[in-house]
C-alpha cells in the first residue's frame, strides 16, 4: 500500500489561538481569507 505525504500546520493554529505571538495578526489576516 502506498501512501502519499500530508503536512499539517500546527503553528498557524497555535499563532491564531495566542494574540500575544508575533505573527497572530498575520496568521489571522490569511485564515479570514
Amino acid at each position: 500500500m502506498k501512501y502519499k505525504s500530508i503536512f499539517i500546520d500546527t503553528w498557524g493554529w497555535l499563532a491564531l489561538g495566542h494574540r500575544r505571538d508575533n505573527y497572530h495578526q498575520s496568521v489571522k489576516e490569511v485564515y479570514y481569507q
